[in-house]
Formats: C-alpha cells, sequence, structure tokens
C-alpha cells in the first residue's frame, strides 16, 4: 500500500515505513544481490519516525537564491561527503541521467508501460515484487530498486517512478557504477527549492536523509545515538527523536548560536577505510591538489563558515541548482559525472560559480562545460509523459 503523509505543513509520498517493510521480506540470498549493486547500506537501516515539525522548520530555513540554509550563525549547505557518510552510497561514478532520447527497451513493457508514458507506478511494483517471493533473479532485483526509488530514495507526487530508470538497471553487473548518491541530493535541493519558490503543499525526495543531517549538523532535538561506537552508514546511529510543537523548534531555530552547529562532517578512521568514502577524498584531491597539504579541519584565513565562501573542509562540491518552476509532468532527473582533474576549481566555486549545474539540455552542459571547463555536473532532460 502507498501512504500519503501529512508532515507538518505539508505532504509526501516519501515511505520509510514501506520501504522497511520490503527489507524485512527479503533472503539472505536477495539482500546479497541487492548489496552487490551499492545498495546494501540502505538494508542497515533501522526504524526511524519522520520529526514532522522539525523538518518543517528547517525548509522554511531554505533559501533557493543561496542554496543554503540560513541560520543565526551563518548559512550551511549539504555536500557530497555527508550523504556518502549518512546514506553510505557511492557520490563519484558515472551520471544517473535520463534523456529524452533514452531507448525504450523492451524490458519497460514487462512493467506495463508503454512509449507514450513511461511510468511505472509503485503499487504495481509491490504487486510484482509479492509474486516474485523469494525469487533471486535480474528481475527482482530491478524490482526491487524500482520500488526504492519510488518509496525511499526519489519519492514523488504521483506514485510513480520513471521508466527511463529501467535504462540505467538494464545491466546489474553496472548499477554500482553510478552515482546515486549524488542523485538523492540533487533531488533533495530540487524539493527543498520548489517548496520554498512555488510553495508547494508536496515534497518529493529522501526527507529522513535531510532529518539525519540536521542531526548531524545541527544540535537541535537530537536524539540519543543507538551505539557509543559509530557506524556507517550514519543514518543506522540514531534512535528516533521526541516529539515537540512547532513553536519549540521555531524558538530553538531562532536562538541558534555557533557552538550548536558541526560545519562540516569528519569521516572517523573507519569511515575513511570506506571505499565510498576513499572514492569521494581521492577525487576531491585531484579537484583541489592545495587540499592534499591541507588539514580538513582547517579553515582558509578570511573564509567564514557561509555558503558563499564555498569553501567546505576537504573540498566538498556544492550544488547549485536553478530550481525553475515546472510542472510534474516536467520533473528533471539528475545525476553526477566523474570528478575529475579538470573539474570546476576552488576558486571558481568560492567565486560563486556551481560545481553541480541543473540544465534542461544535454547540448547547453556542453556549451557551458566547453566555456568554463568543469567535467562535474547534474544532468537534465525534460521528462516526456
Amino acid at each position: 500500500m502507498l501512504y500519503c503523509f501529512q508532515v507538518g505543513n505539508f505532504s509526501t509520498r516519501f515511505s520509510l515505513p514501506s520501504f522497511l517493510k520490503r527489507v524485512k521480506k527479503l533472503t539472505d540470498s536477495q539482500k546479497d544481490s541487492i548489496s552487490r549493486t551499492g545498495f546494501g547500506n540502505l538494508l542497515l537501516i533501522q526504524t526511524q519516525m519522520l520529526s514532522k515539525n522539525l523538518l518543517v522548520e528547517l525548509m522554511e530555513r531554505w533559501d533557493y537564491e543561496k542554496r543554503a540554509f540560513v541560520l543565526p550563525p551563518g548559512e550551511i549547505t549539504i555536500s557530497l561527503l555527508d550523504v556518502a557518510l549518512i546514506l553510505g552510497l557511492r557520490v563519484t561514478g558515472n551520471s544517473v541521467l535520463l534523456r529524452e532520447d533514452t531507448p525504450f527497451l523492451d524490458l519497460e513493457r514487462e512493467y506495463n508501460v508503454a512509449l507514450w508514458n513511461r511510468k511505472i507506478t509503485v503499487a504495481s511494483l509491490e504487486q510484482r515484487l509479492d509474486s516474485l517471493a523469494e525469487t533471486n533473479n535480474e528481475d527482482f532485483v530491478r524490482s526491487f530498486l524500482l520500488y526504492m526509488f519510488g518509496t525511499f530514495l526519489f519519492p514523488n507526487t504521483n506514485g510513480k517512478i520513471d521508466s527511463r530508470y529501467v535504462y540505467l538497471l538494464r545491466d546489474i553487473d553496472k548499477v554500482n557504477s553510478f552515482a546515486w548518491g549524488a542523485a538523492v541530493l540533487a533531488d533533495v535541493f530540487h524539493w527543498l527549492c520548489r517548496r520554498k519558490k512555488e510553495k508547494l503543499q508536496y515534497v518529493g525526495g529522501c526527507l529522513i536523509f535531510l532529518q539525519i543531517w540536521c542531526y548531524e549538523h545541527i544540535d537541535i532535538a537530537r536524539p540519543r545515538l543507538l551505539n557509543y561506537r559509530s557506524t556507517f552508514p550514519r543514518i543506522c546511529n540514531w534512535e528516533s527523536t521526541k516529539s515537540h510543537h512547532r513553536q519549540w523548534f521555531t524558538t530553538k531555530f531562532k536562538e541558534l548560536e555557533t557552538n550548536q552547529i558541526i560545519w562540516n562532517l569528519e569521516p572517523t578512521s573507519d569511515e575513511s577505510n570506506s571505499d565510498i568514502i576513499k572514492e569521494l577524498i581521492v577525487a576531491e584531491k585531484r579537484t583541489w591538489p592545495d587540499l592534499n597539504t591541507r588539514s580538513s579541519v582547517d579553515t582558509p584565513p578570511h573564509i567564514d563558515h557561509t555558503v558563499k565562501s564555498g569553501y567546505q573542509s576537504m573540498g566538498h562540491l556544492i550544488v547549485h541548482l536553478e530550481a525553475e518552476s515546472e510542472s510534474e509532468s516536467n520533473r528533471p532527473a539528475y545525476g553526477m559525472q566523474n570528478i575529475s582533474s579538470d573539474a570546476v576549481s576552488l576558486r571558481e566555486t568560492v567565486s560563486g560559480s556551481s560545481a553541480c549545474h541543473y540544465l534542461d539540455k544535454e547540448k547547453e552542459l556542453t556549451d557551458r562545460s566547453q566555456t568554463s571547463g568543469a567535467n562535474v555536473a547534474i544532468l537534465i532532460s525534460s521528462d516526456v509523459s
């Protein structure tokens, strides 16, 4: 059953309970198959309740022009390292790109999709998984991932998932080569911008990630840690928060002080040994070579803790979305290209250039990348309903 939850003054189809209920039905062999695609860390997540009033107050402080949360002590945004640490997903790799000219596959027909309406309902995916039961084959893995996209990672307003994802999932052995974590970050930015700019009642995206991000960075209503020793991913570390009235959160955010904010997360020694974190560190060192000799806890002189500076320890990329008003039928798709040595420079980032771009056409991306030298991009294409 697909739920639509009322969260404070907005609605969402994000459903962690639905996802976890499906995870509990997996056999060990099915879990192994999912883990090989790069999503195994998500199978470790425990029950978490959405803190309705916390999310509302946090989103109220989002500035879609600055692409940051504006708090009394300063401005703070969400980095790729945040996604990697909290969700345990790759943020470097092949771009998650759904193009207008994405070939229509016979695989899509198996999900009752037509060329003129490339949508798969989450309800039909749930039924398909029920019929597959303990079957462990590519059909199961593909269907489970699509269901996970629709309920947990990329939920939207209509309870459907774009069938062009099937094209990215056509070769199960290559699914783990994509930067799914970067796509989640872009999707969260997309919904934050749309909600604030268009005053939407509905909010999609991975809301539990946003909530855990708040726990990690802002000391307001933090719940207890489940274990003294940190585990990876960090979403598994936290208990559910206590319930508070919205006015309580309003007051706490207004009175927020600098010592209540952790501006940049630092990987533990165990986290640094994760391949996901290693890849990001190596990629960022290629992009910002001078970070090789700079302590990750040092802040450059004359740069304060605001997103305006563009600097975050380890050279965290700041995703900059030009989230224009659009209908749900034109909902964009997101991806993150490989971070290479000729990617956007730290100087360009500090001066206001974005490390990631929100584009309507692939040609526009090519034109911009040729002039700026950037090889880090969010790729967008119009959605054909």
